[in-house]
């Protein structure tokens, strides 16, 4: 690999890590911000709990299978 070529691909490695990393951050959390967190969390817990109910014997017969019994045959 040539020199310039090395020397481009570590710069451009160097500015996209300078622009994915950020230097400081600003960020405030009002008190609102916690109550949307709880209510995305139960909104996640309750679609999941709507889901399992709603496929429940699904779920059941996929794991309660059991083989086909072959019919006996009388010679």
């Amino acid at each position: 690999m040539s020199m310039v070529k090395r020397f481009t691909v570590w710069f451009l490695f160097f500015v996209v890590l300078g622009l994915i990393l950020p230097g400081s951050s600003q960020a405030y959390l009002d008190p609102g911000a916690g109550s949307s967190f709880i209510q995305l969390a139960l909104a996640g817990l309750f679609a999941i709990s709507f889901f399992l109910k709603l496929g429940w014997s699904r779920i059941k017969s996929w794991f309660g299978r059991k083989p086909a019994e072959k019919p006996k045959t009388e010679s």
